[in-house]
């Protein structure tokens, strides 16, 4: 029956109409089947399925007629395929074909488990990674391909995306490393098996991956000259990867690489050529702080910039608390962008990676809302733009008026930001071992209309203003690649970025950006134009936009560009309430 449902006849049977069939069977649709299964029964003209011809092809296969039979002939002793369909929608266990293919779950392929794997099998066989790790960072390759000038994954992209944390004078050896066809970009292969070699796997192939970033000439051997090297960057390394308090502990010794390196040589270049090999370097390696930190700031690179999904939860924590650790010892920048973080969901996350909390953090300044928010004022008072903590003072209903924007610096002048160990004083505990996974990050309850949160300068939304917004207690912060990778692994939106800005009490984070509102001007002449770029996204964003804090030229020029008019024909008015 099969044989003649393909078009099987005494001449044989076409190679078209076998593969069609095999597709039909294998992955075809309940129509497809049903026309199959009505060219098995029906004439030599393929139009009719006859009575008499049925009952016997049922018989042989059989072995007895099924009563269902009698109601496909009540009227006719032929049916065409329409009436076949609708009487086999209807009885589809009519006959054992039937029950098989259209109501029993076919386990039939027409690939094996000894076909050739694909390419992503192929990539999960060579490395320690596994296949639906390969495919997330697939994902993460071609985003950041997609932010290079020329289209590839050059040195350039690179040193953008690594370069801080990475020391400058390691990223073009940390590049070369991964570019092992050494074409001057990195391919999905090379990113994917450069990951694994410096992130999974035993400690040594680890350590044989630094060795590859360390020697620079690629002559298999660490002269001299490159050992030095490899101490010197070692040693920032060390400074950038621990805080103060963990090198206090440490209490290294100054030390001389010149002076170094020729121990190490005297030590483990047993052959006395004046170089290591790659033996006398994993030999060298063995219970070594150092290379340690350097393997950890790798992993940390590798997860937070290229995309890798940590394989535990206490792995996450470790990796995102040091990163922000490392982020609150630095000095803060004017430009610099921070991403807001729900502190409800933030709370959920320090609960399920179990991260401890530490007693030496800064509390976060408060977020104030200013009491004059309605009044109008000039473009050069920062209560348009920023809401911001009070200091305490002599006056300080005048100062919440006239300080309107989140501190990161506190008075002694360093950073406010805390690492990620740092909660709230509540009722939970950390660490709770039932802790489950939170779900997606959902921003939403801070802003004015969540539904409307588009804007031309990709501020993500206007924050409420008619509460108290204070970090630590609606929101944290995080950097952009932190909130990349969070999003990545949790998913989540909107992306809410606010930008570091100088004010009169130093340097703040500017939560409510200037606000303009657009209005197409028409004369009452002039027909109603049809939609366009411009009145279609004026409808998506409500004819309001955010800025950052510009001035009046940048403002103008910023807005002519993203809506795409020429500058003669766009004015920018400032409205006092009494012009309204």
């Amino acid at each position: 029956l099969i044989y003649r449902g393909y078009g099987g006849t005494s001449k044989g049977l076409g190679f078209k109409d076998l593969l069609c069939g095999l597709v039909i069977l294998t992955k075809g649709t309940k129509e497809e089947k049903m026309k199959l299964i009505f060219a098995m029964y029906c004439d030599e003209s393929c139009s009719y399925v006859q009575k008499d011809e049925m009952d016997r092809r049922v018989l042989e296969t059989e072995g007895q007629v099924s009563s269902a039979l009698c109601s496909l002939f009540k009227e006719s002793d032929q049916v065409s395929y329409e009436q076949f369909s609708a009487w086999l929608k209807q009885h589809p266990d009519a006959t054992i074909i039937s029950k098989w293919l259209l109501m029993e779950s076919s386990s039939l392929s027409l690939s094996g488990d000894h076909d050739t794997p694909t390419f992503y099998q192929t990539l999960a066989g060579v490395t320690h990674l596994e296949e639906r790790e390969i495919l997330e960072l697939e994902k993460r390759y071609w985003f950041l391909k997609g932010l290079s000038k020329t289209g590839r994954f050059d040195l350039d992209l690179f040193k953008t995306q690594v370069c801080p944390p990475m020391p400058e004078k390691l990223c073009e050896s940390l590049f070369t490393a991964f570019d092992e066809n050494c074409d001057n970009h990195i391919d999905f292969k090379e990113m994917a098996c450069g990951i694994s070699a410096c992130c999974r796997g035993p400690s040594l192939e680890r350590q044989k991956f630094c060795f590859k970033v360390f020697d620079a000439d690629h002559d298999l051997r660490l002269s001299e000259q490159e050992v030095v090297a490899m101490l010197e960057n070692l040693n920032v390394v060390r400074r950038v990867y621990n805080s103060d308090a963990t090198l206090n502990l440490q209490d290294l010794p100054v030390i001389d690489p010149h002076i170094v390196a020729r121990e190490i040589l005297s030590c483990h270049d047993l052959n006395k050529e004046g170089s290591l090999t790659l033996e006398d370097y994993l030999l060298w390696t063995v219970n070594n702080q150092l290379t340690t930190d350097f393997l950890e700031l790798l992993s940390q690179i590798c997860h937070i910039v290229l995309g890798l999904f940590p394989k535990t939860k206490e792995e996450e924590g470790r990796i995102i608390q040091h990163w922000l650790e490392r982020e609150s010892r630095k000095s803060l920048e004017i430009g610099q962008v921070w991403y807001l973080v729900s502190m409800q969901w933030w709370t959920m996350w320090l609960d399920y990676v179990c991260v401890e909390q530490t007693d030496t953090l800064t509390r976060p300044h408060k977020v104030l809302k200013s009491k004059h928010t309605s009044v109008p004022l000039s473009w050069e008072e920062e209560s348009v733009i920023m809401v911001g903590s009070s200091r305490p003072g002599p006056d300080t209903s005048s100062q919440a008026y006239r300080s309107n924007a989140s501190t990161l610096v506190p008075p002694d002048g360093t950073p406010s930001h805390r690492p990620v160990g740092y909660s709230p004083k509540t009722s939970r505990k950390l660490g709770h071992a039932g802790t489950g996974k939170p779900p997606a990050i959902n921003n939403n309850h801070l802003l004015v209309n969540p539904s409307k949160y588009l804007s031309l300068t990709n501020e993500g939304g206007r924050l409420k203003r008619d509460t108290v917004l204070a970090r630590g207690k609606d929101f944290e912060i995080v950097p952009e690649c932190i909130w990349r990778a969070l999003t990545t692994w949790y998913g989540g939106q909107p992306a809410l970025p606010r930008t570091v800005i100088s004010t009169g009490n130093g340097l703040e984070l500017e939560l409510y950006p200037i606000c303009v509102r657009i209005i197409r001007h028409q004369t009452p002449n002039q027909k109603a134009q049809s939609s366009t770029y411009l009145t279609s996204l004026m409808n998506g964003i409500n004819g309001v936009t955010t800025l950052t804090r510009y001035t009046h030229t940048e403002t103008r020029y910023t807005q002519c560009s993203k809506l795409r008019l020429y500058r003669e024909d766009f004015r920018l008015w400032k409205i006092h309430s009494k012009d309204e």
